[in-house]
């Protein structure tokens, strides 16, 4: 009887398509990447797709993608694109993530918010409409809530405020390979329960 239980609880779990094990793209949900057309809905779309497989891997391929929203990516989920050292932004070489939303809103919603083990990784951040010569508010670029929130290989450009692992407790962070000229403040740590790495960090 137990046999048989496990048989069939063991073939209901295979039936289910291993989003975790072979990753999935935010083209799969009709992100265009053209730097015109908003993606903000198919990143939230891959994300949450991603997160009811059990987790695993969105990946962005190389392009510009206009996010006129805010992102949450989930527990045991990983946002990866292809960056992997600095590069000229100019070149539009790799993937790039145009934040227009909270201009003036410090205190806003986060552009990207990390939950527990969830990872961000290999994308460009900019901040199209900064002015250089009169800087404006934004809310935090990147914020973690939970143990093992994760930044790896990552430019910001032009960020009022890059990475906040102070508000809420975020033990065990890691940050490494984080490049960026923020404009306020760049890294705020508090509240770290438990060892939090930081490398390899230039701004």
């Amino acid at each position: 009887m137990i046999r048989t239980i496990l048989l069939v609880a063991f073939a209901a779990f295979s039936a289910v398509p291993s989003l975790a094990a072979e990753g999935i793209s935010v083209r799969d949900f009709s992100a265009v990447g053209d730097n015109i057309t908003d993606d903000t809905a198919a990143f939230r779309k891959a994300l949450d797709s991603c997160s009811q497989s059990l987790g695993g891997v969105v990946s962005v391929p190389t392009g510009n993608y206009l996010i006129k929203g805010h992102l949450n990516i989930p527990s045991f989920v990983t946002l990866e694109g292809v960056f992997k050292a600095p590069t000229a932004r100019s070149k539009h070489r790799g993937t790039t993530l145009s934040v227009v939303e909270g201009k003036g809103k410090a205190g806003g919603e986060p552009f990207i918010t990390l939950n527990a083990d969830s990872v961000l990784k290999g994308v460009t951040i900019f901040y199209p409409e900064q002015d250089a010569t009169a800087p404006v508010e934004y809310p935090w670029c990147v914020r973690g809530i939970g143990d093992n929130c994760t930044v790896l290989d990552v430019l910001m450009i032009n960020p009022w405020n890059a990475v906040d692992f102070g508000t809420y407790p975020c033990g065990r962070h890691l940050i490494r390979g984080l490049y960026g000229q923020s404009l306020r403040t760049g890294i705020f740590v508090d509240q770290c329960l438990d060892v939090g790495r930081i490398e390899d960090v230039h701004f």
